[in-house]
């Protein structure tokens, strides 16, 4: 295993290297966990997110389906499980953004559409 955990803090990217440290090894600094989160944080799908953030948090233009044309980064579902895995800590603004988006919303909204189908 220290073969592969070596493999992969020498050569993946920020989101692995990260997740490698935080999860597999669970040792990582506080300073080394800010500058893993600045760096996932500039990539591209992840700033595409960030910047496609609706004014009441909802990310995106539909909650689980590719409707309307959406791509997936436009798919709140997707979007959300994409940062997660991507590593953004769960107390980044976003999460709480869209969940707050999510239970405000009328559920008549054509941003549902889809859902529970």
């Amino acid at each position: 295993m220290d073969k592969v955990v070596n493999f992969l803090l020498e050569n993946a990217g920020p989101s692995i290297v990260y997740r490698t440290k935080k999860e597999i090894i669970g040792d990582i600094s506080l300073k080394d966990e800010q500058a893993f989160q600045e760096k996932i944080l500039q990539e591209k799908d992840v700033k595409y997110i960030f910047e496609h953030v609706q004014p009441d948090g909802w990310l995106g233009t539909c909650f689980h389906s590719r409707m309307r044309g959406a791509k997936w980064q436009d798919v709140c579902e997707a979007a959300l499980k994409f940062l997660a895995e991507k590593g953004v800590k769960l107390d980044n603004p976003i999460f709480e953004g869209v969940m707050k988006a999510y239970l405000t919303r009328d559920r008549m909204d054509p941003i549902f559409d889809g859902c529970g189908k």
